[in-house]
């Protein structure tokens, strides 16, 4: 017989009073259970990316051993009902033709959500989020830290932060064989959130207090997901290992290395249902134009080109290639991530060739990982050299690159970072660029050797001109990733990240 510990044991005796009182809310008891304001933690999962976060405070995450118990903790909690609902005890129930939104959000500690230019504020107390690994406090401090969830974790959690959870009586069987001695009556806080005694002493479920909640829980999905656009940070839509984002701020007075171009005009955007993702709208500050439905064609030559960057996340994109991708002109692929191929870089990379558009790979680099063995990896991936007739590899450089933990000092990053990028130049036949955002770049990428390596900023805002870490102020950037909520209109409404380049096609390469 299956062993229980006494975790387990209390989640079980949770559990039994669910199947005595009736159905409940599935992200409503995952959320007492686990993912309570006192117990300083929350979810947010995305669907579309098959990856999520599991938000814990600092203090839970002070060292590697915490952050491995918060997710034993976690797992335990989910690989048990995973269990128990093979084994016929618990079942969840979705409703007919239910589609998961884009965002699943399970917990108390999001509760009030708004959005503020670049940022999400998430509750009543001014917690924040420009970045998808962290949330902040409203002076600043970090209230949470990030544990990212993929593969069987991600799936597992899914499968509990919606729907309604039904439970058999039993678990009064198995509870007794399992529990060593009688214990007290729990008090079990997930079911005391939902249900209440009726006026004559027996026990009813409060059916409208369940509803309520799940109703709640579904319009903060769809309210967190109108915040991420607004705010252009990445809590929806299709993502790369490690989210991309970019720093708040002012816009700076920074030279682009290419002819100068008015940047005041709408991002090329697909426009669909209320429901469906979109690109920010445009900050009061600058001027509306316009909508439009489609990509400006990439013909004019002192206007942007468009092009987008893709990763095995974006599942089956290759298939939606034939036909009008509405004035995409270059492609980025993700052809590694430290010293692991990406699935879907053979298939991509061949179908950005031929099917006429101009192709560029990206290596997202780990800090943990030798530098010079990356290096050779990724240009092991592009056939030994990087071809002419494509643009110029990149390093992908951000907050995921780091492992969980105290990172390393700043100056072994620097120097192992240098490394990888002038052994692709020296192998490769290509000075190489970097892909970094506004507050990595400046914390991290503040040598000045850094600048000789064309910049590829993320900037998620609404700003004419990104925001540029000091490094490159004077260089200015050659790419710009503008925002990750774009929708081809061919693309079955997944969203993806959309790039700029100020200049013209032939210069795409050089």
């Amino acid at each position: 017989m299956r062993r229980f510990d006494p975790q387990e044991i209390a989640w079980l005796e949770c559990l039994v009073l669910v199947a005595r009182i009736g159905p409940i809310s599935a992200p409503a008891f995952l959320a007492r259970l686990h993912f309570s304001r006192a117990a300083g933690r929350a979810l947010i999962l995305q669907p579309r990316g098959h990856f999520g976060y599991c938000y814990v405070r600092p203090a839970h995450l002070a060292t590697a051993d915490a952050a491995r118990d918060e997710r034993r903790s976690l797992m335990a909690l989910l690989l048990l009902l995973a269990w128990l609902r093979r084994e016929g005890y618990v079942a969840v129930e979705h409703d007919e033709g239910d589609v998961p939104p884009p965002l699943l959000v399970v917990g108390e500690a999001f509760d009030a959500v708004r959005p503020e230019r670049s940022r999400v504020v998430l509750n009543a107390q001014g917690d924040y989020s420009c970045e998808p690994h962290q949330v902040l406090s409203a002076h600043g401090q970090v209230a949470y830290e990030g544990l990212r969830l993929e593969g069987d974790a991600f799936t597992l959690a899914r499968e509990w932060a919606r729907g309604t959870l039904h439970a058999s009586l039993a678990l009064e069987e198995l509870l007794a064989l399992v529990r060593p001695a009688p214990q007290p009556a729990p008090v079990c806080a997930p079911v005391e959130a939902v249900h209440a005694k009726a006026p004559g002493g027996g026990s009813r479920t409060i059916a409208a207090v369940a509803r309520t909640m799940l109703r709640l829980n579904v319009m903060t999905w769809l309210t967190l997901l109108v915040c991420a656009a607004i705010a252009g940070i990445q809590l929806g839509g299709a993502v790369h290992p490690g989210e991309r984002t970019a720093g708040p701020g002012p816009t700076p007075v920074a030279a682009v290395r290419t002819a100068p171009v008015s940047m005041q005009q709408d991002l090329p955007v697909t426009h669909g249902s209320a429901a469906s993702v979109s690109a920010p709208t445009p900050a009061a500050a600058a001027p509306t134009p316009a909508p439009t439905s489609t990509v400006t064609p990439a013909s004019a030559p002192a206007g942007p080109l468009y092009g987008l960057d893709v990763s095995k996340w974006n599942g089956n994109w290759v298939d939606q290639l034939k036909g009008s991708l509405a004035g995409i002109s270059f492609v980025f692929v993700r052809a590694s991530d430290g010293l692991t191929a990406d699935a879907a870089f053979d298939r991509h990379w061949t179908a950005v060739r031929s099917n006429g558009l101009v192709r560029g790979s990206y290596h997202f680099y780990r800090v943990d990982i030798d530098a010079d063995q990356q290096a050779q990896f990724y240009l092991r991936m592009l056939g030994g050299a990087s071809d002419q007739g494509d643009i110029a590899p990149a390093l992908d450089f951000e907050a995921e690159s780091f492992p969980l933990g105290a990172p390393p000092p700043k100056e072994k990053v620097q120097a192992d970072l240098l490394r990888a990028l002038q052994a692709l130049e020296r192998q490769g036949g290509r000075v190489p660029m970097i892909y970094t955002n506004w507050d990595i770049g400046t914390k991290w990428l503040d040598d000045e050797r850094f600048a000789r390596y064309p910049l590829w900023i993320a900037d998620w805002s609404q700003r004419n001109a990104p925001r540029l870490p000091a490094t490159w102020a004077q260089q200015g950037f050659r790419f710009w990733q503008r925002t990750d909520h774009y929708l081809p209109p061919n693309d079955n409404r997944l969203a993806m990240d959309l790039d700029w380049f100020i200049g013209h096609h032939k210069d795409l390469t050089s």
